[in-house]
Parts: C-alpha cells; structure tokens; sequence
C-alpha cells in the first residue's frame, strides 16, 4: 500500500498526484486540526477523470462487470466487502455512499446489511480507539474548550446519538466525539445502528 499526504488547501491540483494505482482519496471537511476546509468537489472532478479517462476504471465503468467480480458464489465476495467497508468507515470515509454501492453490487437488502454491519463495526472500532487510547489526554488538553468541552458531558441516551449522527460533520469527527462522552458503548452501537 502506497500513501501520498496531500496539502488540504491544493484544490484541483490534486489531479496531479492521483497515479495510475491510486484506489481511493480519504477527506476530512473539517480538518481534524486546523480545521481548514477541502474543495470536495474538485477532489471528485479528480476522481472522476481517474476512473473515466484511465485504464483504472475499467471495472468501475461497467456495473455488470462490478457486480460480477463482488456477486461471486461464494462467501468471500461479502466478507471481503463488510470488511473493506469496516476499515474506510474506521478511518474516516463517508458511511452513505457504501449503502448505495453495495445495493448495486449485491441487491438492494444484501447490499443494505453488509454496508450497514461493515459502517457498524468500523464506527464502533473508531469508539474504541478513541476512547481507549486518548480520551484522558483530550480531556486534559481540551476539556475546557469550548466545542470539545461539551463532548464530555453529552448523557448516555439512544436518542442524543441518533441525533447526534445527523450533524453535517465526518464520521471520524462524530465517532470521537461520542467516544469523548458519556455514552456507553450498548448505547453507541444501539444509536447508531438506528
């Protein structure tokens, strides 16, 4: 696997380090940090003239084909789709647009329930990074910051992560902060399930 770090602020010129092996652009609007802000759509003008005007696409370009290759008759081509769903969710991609893949990949219920169980788990593993591994050093660093102060005093309730999850924001940036709260982990997978 090979990683290229990108100025967030590049704009379109961002097409000019997309590769021939280039598989996928991970964003964070905001950035995490600096909380600057990323042009998404020139990033997807990018990935668009990757995928139609090179060879990369050439199994994206055709949805039998794609639907071939992920259909198979065997259980690998779901298990290898939940998980590549689980490891882009865990580090930061969009859960939707994975529900609306893998009903064209795999049938529209199919499709639903590896997506959903894939968003689940890499959410819930996100939970547990955070809330694990830096929890006591947020607090310490940022507990009296406006924003993320308020994180760690949101009650542990279905309903506030429910509604928290439809905040225009990024999963990672959702995920973190429910880990930062009170809310328990039942909670967190109940709410987010719904």
């Amino acid at each position: 696997v090979e990683t290229t770090y990108y100025d967030p602020l590049l704009r379109a010129g961002i097409a000019s380090l997309m590769r021939p092996n280039t598989r996928a652009v991970f964003t964070e609007a905001p950035g995490s940090q600096t909380f600057e802000m990323q042009d998404i759509l020139a990033i997807a003008a990018a990935a668009f003239v990757l995928i139609y005007f090179t060879p990369v696409g050439e199994i994206t370009r055709d949805i039998h084909k794609l639907r071939a290759f992920l259909a198979g008759d065997d259980f690998w081509a779901e298990a290898t789709y939940a998980a590549i769903v689980t490891g882009l969710v865990a580090v930061g991609a969009p859960r939707l647009m994975f529900y609306v893949l893998g009903g064209l990949a795999f049938g529209f219920w199919q499709g639903l329930m590896l997506a959903q169980a894939g968003s689940l788990i890499g959410s819930y593993i996100t939970f547990c990074a955070v809330r694990s591994g830096g929890r006591g050093w947020l607090k310490e660093r940022f507990g009296n910051h406006r924003l993320v102060g308020k994180a760690f005093h949101v009650r542990s309730s279905i309903k506030a992560v429910v509604l928290i999850r439809q905040l225009p924001l990024s999963s990672v940036m959702i995920n973190s902060g429910l880990a930062l709260s009170q809310v328990s982990a039942r909670v967190f997978l109940i709410g987010s399930f719904i």
